[in-house]
């Protein structure tokens, strides 16, 4: 074999490895959140009252995944809850959220939402009691 040909297929050789090699390093694709993802932040309360930084929220029907951003000293929650009245009225129905995110936490939750009107609550009683809650409207 000539000298020219053993060196083209050294260096052809060399370089599928290398690329192989490249290829086994490259770092997987980051996992995406199904759904659109809503974020939802418990401010510092100080010494007034417990309350989101949203009253209102909007998402197509499906998989939502809910986020909370815990600022507060307190911890706080995000459920999504059927009725026709806020917060825990008769017939009301939880669907899911997230639980408890302790002070300088964000924690998410997904829940699959048909077309409808909702509340999104902290589940502690004094905190919706207090303000905690919004509506949220789940388009079709």
């Amino acid at each position: 074999m000539p000298k020219r040909a053993v060196v083209a297929l050294t260096a052809l050789f060399v370089a599928g490895c290398g690329g192989e090699k490249e290829a086994a390093r490259a770092p997987a694709p980051a996992a995406t959140p199904t759904g659109p993802v809503l974020t939802v932040t418990a401010p510092p309360s100080g010494s007034g009252r417990f309350h989101y930084d949203r009253r209102r929220l909007e998402a197509p029907a499906g998989p939502v995944t809910f986020a909370i951003v815990n600022r507060d000293r307190w911890g706080h929650n995000i459920r999504i809850q059927t009725g026709r009245k806020c917060c825990f009225d008769d017939g009301h129905v939880d669907l899911g959220g997230t639980d408890t995110a302790q002070p300088g936490q964000t924690l998410k939750a997904t829940v699959k939402l048909e077309p409808g009107r909702y509340f999104f609550v902290c589940a502690f009683p004094s905190h919706w009691g207090d303000g905690m809650w919004g509506r949220l409207t789940v388009r079709g």
